[in-house]
């Protein structure tokens, strides 16, 4: 077997079907050859032996070399001259003659170089005989084309890089330059790229890429919008300065930002429902305070300078106050304040009994020990630069407090419970006082003792319950406490009472006390008995048991005893008993749970009394009741979790060890959120993604229209959507499955976009005749739907955004050029322009003379008629209505007017849709008076002394004067 072998893949493959192989003598023959057939070329043949194959090297290079179009600038003074040469790299046997073509056809002939003023056509050579051979193509650049990645908006600080490529022989050359406002550029970068690594703000704006080879040059500009956060954000008051209550303030506030930014305002740090600016028309002492202003757009928010704006008003009404209020007493400070809201602060003037005191302008007076003398109507007086204003007057009073009082008792000496017993209290006081008795409850409480009368408490029959310390109270408008005195009354033991603490039921090992307490003067002995024998327990009490076990269970009781008498206590009964031991919580059936089956949960532990339980998930109290064990007839998923169980009673309470319940189940229906969230414009990038509830994990599956949609991330959730379509609009499925079953849910996206394939259609077309129904209908592809603006002659329309718009009934003015433009929020599009010919029959129809004014005999005179008709109307002329034979074109001339052309005339207008005729017009032709005609009548013979009647006649226009004469 014969091989060809050359010296890549790329040259075998376009050789393929221009080969042709040998078959006995070893050939080779190259169909069509061309200058890509450059190669070096090997024979190998191959036996069917094993490893019997053999390869010719070095093999054979063959060269293949082709015409080339060689441009230079011959006159440099001129450089729209190009010369073209046809070189050839081969050695051409004598003196080739050569063909030239522009833009593929034959123009010149029989030279090799051609000397041309550019126009931006391609140009070629060939060799005279191989006409089909021709030199590659030489040309100008065609219109670059430019791009920006990324697309969509740019945000300050990200990557932008501008691409630009052009189709251009010889290959061209870039150069980026970026367009100043005032039409100057400036050179940004040679090459294709345009790489902004960290693009500011400040390089928005117009960037042209220039495409240049020696044939020609050509640009094309694209424009960058930097999107940025808000910079420089200030707030200014107007007027600055000092602000006076009343006058009209604003405040506002700007911001360097793109998008423009959204503002907030706040006072005190406290948000204002504000747009700047802010006026306030007549600026209050509360608009007082601290403002800033908050810059926000979608690339981030920046807060102003804060800015203090003072508004300066007059004093309010001052007030005056005195401390401590109420009655004063003598010798006790006192300090009179005045206060009145004012900005500057107000210096303040004091006056009693409206005479001006020397205390200086502060706001207080301080009467360290006040005196009697100082009895009297004080007020203040504010004043700032603003004006000045009083206070309302305050009256000040001096007391003083009643002396130290004295107690007494009678009688003296020790007091038996039943004696008589008299206290007796005294004090100087002003105003004079009154008495009021009380008895000492504890260190922070009294009680009033109701029985005492005046300046005296009398107990007639004194009980024990009376000992305790009294005292009086001395009351004008102020009060004095008088020294404490004791009073204590000796009596037996009141009944003893027991206690047990801790109280209620006793658990075993716990520390008990029992109590015994009796009501005795002097204090009484105890003795303790148990089940009534005597304990050797000794006269003190309480006792305690540290530890108490169940032998101590039993009757208790005490007896009190004093020199005046003795009493036994109640009994009390002590129990034992002891707290939950630990629980345990156990499942049914054991192993892996399925939602659905049926499932119980039980606790156990021992206690007394009998424990109560209380269930927990996931440490989360349940309501369960106190009773066990709990089932669950038909699990469900939220039931997983981990339980344990607490047992109690009163004594105390433990907890379970844990429990870990795994309900598994199949995935719930799936919920879809999608990103960016609202409105979908297309060539966005967006993301859906899919979640759902399952145990064991789902796995997901996307679908669209009964077809897979694979997802584009690794964990199988997420549909990735880069530069959307509109023909992605539609129903996406996702479908998560786990080994228990499987669900899906279909989520909807509406890609919308700007107006495409606007265009305007006419119904009926084609010729419409005035008075007919026209409807015409703009139609573009646009979600949302787009509202439309119609345009006639290029003058915008009032028919409303709705169409189609229909003419019930056409008018000739209503014929002209109309389109219309479709917009909505993503972009707008204008249709191709459609021509409405309304046709109608003719319209007023009317008839000239020029000259007008008088007609004399001999002069041009013209006829116009004129109407309002579409398509034109052919005219007929009627004189005393009678036609005339002037055919169907108009105006009509008389060069020389006649007296026979006088007349009415008019004429007649008539097109294929009606005809009408004009008014009527009378052409009245002046012309000099006939030779007259004279006559005689009678004729014949006269007769002297007969009438006779001398007649003359003459043709004239207007009607010719007469004058006779008699010949002498």
């Amino acid at each position: 077997m014969v091989q060809l072998v050359a010296n890549s893949l790329e040259v075998f493959l376009r050789l393929q079907r221009r080969v042709t192989l040998c078959h006995g003598k070893c050939s080779l023959r190259i169909n069509d050859l061309r200058q890509s057939d450059s190669a070096v070329y090997k024979f190998r043949f191959t036996t069917n032996l094993p490893g019997g194959k053999y390869t010719g090297d070095p093999g054979v290079t063959l060269s293949v070399t082709d015409l080339q179009v060689k441009v230079s600038f011959p006159y440099p003074t001129d450089p729209t001259k190009a010369k073209l040469e046809c070189h050839s790299m081969c050695d051409l046997a004598g003196d080739p003659r050569y063909i030239w073509f522009r833009n593929g056809q034959n123009v010149l002939q029989g030279i090799n170089d051609w000397i041309f003023i550019q126009s931006g056509e391609s140009y070629s050579c060939a060799v005279e005989g191989y006409e089909n051979l021709h030199s590659p193509l030489v040309y100008a650049p065609k219109t670059p084309s430019v791009t920006m990645s990324p697309s969509g908006e740019i945000e300050e600080g990200s990557s932008v890089t501008l691409n630009c490529s052009s189709d251009a022989n010889p290959a061209a050359n870039y150069t980026w330059f970026k367009v100043n406002r005032d039409g100057s550029s400036r050179n940004m970068n040679q090459g294709q790229q345009l790489i902004f690594k960290h693009i500011l703000s400040s390089e928005s704006g117009q960037f042209r890429c220039d495409t240049q080879n020696k044939l020609g040059e050509r640009s094309l500009s694209i424009s960058i919008n930097v999107k940025y956060g808000p910079k420089h954000i200030s707030v200014l008051s107007s007027p600055s300065g000092e602000i006076k209550e009343g006058s009209s303030v604003t405040l506002n506030c700007s911001s360097d930002a793109n998008p423009a930014a959204e503002y907030t305002w706040f006072k005190n740090n406290q948000p204002l429902l504000w747009e700047p600016p802010h006026t306030f028309p007549s600026v209050r002492p509360e608009d007082r305070g601290t403002y800033r202003c908050q810059a926000e757009n979608k690339y981030g928010q920046l807060s102003s300078n804060l800015l203090f704006m003072d508004v300066q008003y007059a004093p309010k009404t001052p007030s005056v106050t005195v401390n401590p209020s109420g009655e004063i007493e003598e010798g006790s400070s006192v300090t009179l304040s005045c206060s009145s809201d004012a900005n500057p602060a107000a210096e303040y003037t004091w006056f009693k009994d409206n005479q001006p005191l020397l205390w200086g302008p502060s706001q207080r007076h301080t009467f360290p020990s006040v005196r009697p003398e100082d009895r009297g109507t004080y007020r203040c007086q504010a004043e700032n630069q603003y004006g000045q204003l009083s206070s309302n007057s305050i009256f000040m009073d001096v007391q003083y407090a009643p002396k130290t009082p004295s107690v007494t008792v009678s009688p003296s000496g020790e007091i038996e419970e039943g004696s008589s017993v008299t206290l007796s209290c005294s004090s100087d006081a002003n105003p004079a006082a009154t008495y009021t008795w009380f008895r000492v409850i504890s260190a922070h409480s009294s009680r009033e003792v109701k029985q005492g009368v005046g300046p005296h408490l009398v107990f007639r029959s004194i009980l024990s319950s009376d000992s305790g310390q009294y005292y009086c109270l001395v009351k004008t408008e102020l009060r004095t406490k008088s020294e404490l005195i004791d009073i204590t009354v000796k009596y037996a033991p009141k009944t003893p009472s027991v206690t047990v603490r801790p109280s209620g039921e006793i658990e075993e090992g716990s520390s008990v006390t029992l109590s015994c307490s009796s009501d005795a003067n002097p204090a009484a002995e105890y003795t303790w008995f148990k089940n009534n024998q005597p304990l050797l327990w000794g006269p003190s009490q309480p006792h305690t048991f540290p530890s108490v076990r169940p032998e101590d269970r039993g009757t208790y009781r005490c007896e009190a005893k004093n020199q005046y008498g003795q009493l036994s206590s109640n009994s009390i009964f002590m129990d034992v008993q002891y707290a939950p031991k630990t629980p345990s919580v156990t499942v049914s059936p054991s192993g892996e749970i399925e939602e659905g089956s049926s499932v119980t949960l039980s606790c156990s532990s021992d206690a007394n009394p009998a424990a109560t339980y209380t269930w927990f998930k996931n440490n989360r109290r349940l309501l369960w009741g106190r009773s066990q064990p709990h089932t669950f007839p038909s699990v469900r998923p939220e039931d997983r979790g981990t339980y344990r169980c607490e047992a109690k009673n009163q004594y105390g309470l433990l907890s379970s060890n844990l429990l870990f319940m795994d309900v598994q189940y199949a995935p719930k229906t799936p919920s879809v959120t999608v990103r960016p969230s609202g409105e979908i414009e297309e060539g966005s990038s967006v993301t859906l993604r899919c979640s759902s509830d399952a145990n064991p994990v789902a796995t997901y599956t996307w679908f669209k229209v009964n077809r897979a949609y694979p997802s584009r991330e690794m964990e199988g959730r997420k549909l990735v959507l880069s530069r959307i379509l509109s023909s992605e609009s539609g129903q996406y499925r996702c479908e998560a499955t786990n080994k228990w079953g499987k669900d899906s849910v279909t989520y909807s996206i509406n890609v919308n976009y700007g107006p495409k394939h606007t265009s305007v259609l006419s119904s009926p077309s084609g010729e419409i005749e005035e008075g007919s129904s026209v409807t015409l209908s703009c139609s573009s592809d646009a979600n949302p739907a787009a509202e439309y603006t119609w345009f006639k002659n290029n003058q915008p329309l009032l028919w409303g955004p709705s169409q189609p718009h229909t003419f019930p009934s056409v008018r000739h003015e209503d014929r002209g050029t109309y389109r219309c433009h479709a917009k909505n929020k993503y972009g707008q599009l204008s249709s191709n322009s459609i021509i409405m010919d309304v046709q109608y029959a003719p319209k007023t129809t009317s008839v000239t003379v020029s000259p007008s004014g008088e007609i004399e005999e001999g002069s041009s005179v013209t006829l116009s008629c004129s109407s309002d008709a579409n398509p034109a109307a052919e005219y007929t002329w009627f004189k005393n209505n009678q036609p005339l034979p002037w055919g169907p074109s108009q105006p009509h001339t008389f060069p020389s007017v006649r007296p026979e052309d006088r007349g009415t005339y008019r004429c007649h207008a008539e097109n294929q849709y009606g005809h009408l005729s004009s008014n009527s017009m009378f052409l009245n032709v002046t012309y000099d008076p006939k030779t007259p005609s004279v006559t005689v009548s009678p004729s014949g013979e006269i007769e002297e002394g007969s009438s006779v009647t001398l007649s003359c006649s003459s043709d004239a226009n207007p009607a010719a004067n007469y004058t006779w004469f008699k010949e002498h």
